[in-house]
């Protein structure tokens, strides 16, 4: 990681996992408020919303709807391939120039990225059941690849600068605060909040990891700012930039929260405009009875179907396509 590619890689990837959890998991959300206010008259148990690390692709595989549909774990997927990319990019530094050596910093790289693959990988055998364990395991993997990572970095800033190690501090202050919201998140599985706010810290990890690559690695003549390293006045507007960065990724979170709040909404008011049109009598009058059952059968078993597959995984058993 010590030059430019070696930081916006991975700052690249923190912001995409972080991006595609918080999406995925609003959208969770809302859907499964909509299938408890449906359910909520009938009388029947309703599982509780429930938190996860991997967010999988629900796929249809047939237009039948007596077909079942597929759960591909496409994060976990890519989690498996960043990892490799990134590796794969680590290794000429790896060694000395004659192969005899390794590089201590180099090796702290390669052990960082190794657990957040190994999550991946992990995540992708509970999926498919070759590990007969809760889906909610995977916050023991990502845990452990957090905890890592925390440590690694703590004992990363031997031998830098003054400046470059207070860089990276503000980056394992992060990372802690991502271990502790974790474990929050554990504790408290059925609100979305701690989820919001560890994907923060993956946001701020990302976006702190390329702001380290301009100001330390700088490739472009736009990137060059003057840094004196030795003046106070250089920490306190790296920690003014660090606030920035803060405030930023915060409103993206809040800008997509939005986003799939209007998303469900427009969705639920084309069904209700859809099953009231089939409702109109030939009179031009509305059964209104009629249009409410239909309507609340409708959304149910759309938005039951796309709850299918993961409470089966929820039971631990692994997910099966059977049309």
């Amino acid at each position: 990681m010590g030059h430019f590619a070696g930081h916006v890689f991975p700052g690249s990837a923190f912001m995409f996992f972080g991006l595609w959890t918080v999406w995925h998991m609003m959208d969770k959300f809302y859907r499964r408020k909509r299938f408890e206010l449906l359910n909520k008259s009938n009388g029947e148990p309703v599982p509780l919303y429930v938190n996860r690390i991997s967010f999988p692709i629900v796929r249809k595989t047939s237009h039948n709807q007596k077909c079942c549909t597929q759960i591909i774990p496409v994060d976990s997927a890519l989690k498996i391939l960043s990892g490799i990319i990134i590796l794969c990019e680590e290794v000429d530094l790896l060694f000395d120039k004659d192969w005899a050596n390794m590089n201590a910093q180099t090796t702290q790289h390669v052990s960082m990225i190794s657990l957040f693959a190994i999550s991946g990988v992990a995540e992708v055998c509970i999926h498919y059941g070759v590990l007969k364990i809760p889906v909610q395991s995977e916050y023991l993997f990502t845990l452990i690849a957090l905890v890592g990572e925390f440590v690694l970095f703590t004992f990363h800033l031997h031998g830098r600068s003054s400046f470059d190690a207070y860089l990276h501090l503000l980056l394992v202050g992060t990372i802690g605060l991502g271990v502790v919201l974790l474990l929050c998140e554990v504790m408290s599985p059925h609100q979305p909040i701690y989820g919001l706010m560890r994907c923060w810290t993956y946001l701020m990890q990302g976006t702190w990891f390329c702001q380290i690559a301009v100001i330390l690695y700088p490739t472009s003549e736009w990137m060059r700012t003057t840094w004196d390293e030795s003046a106070p006045e250089s920490r306190a507007s790296a920690a003014n930039l660090f606030a920035y960065h803060m405030i930023a990724n915060l409103f993206v979170i809040i800008l997509i929260v939005i986003l799939g709040g209007i998303r469900h909404r427009s969705v639920g008011s084309t069904r209700d405009q859809t099953t009231a049109a089939t409702a109109v009598t030939a009179g031009g009058r509305m059964v209104k009875g009629q249009f409410k059952q239909e309507n609340n059968q409708l959304d149910t078993l759309l938005t039951q179907q796309s709850f299918t597959g993961e409470l089966n995984q929820l039971n631990y058993r692994p997910y099966k396509d059977a049309c």
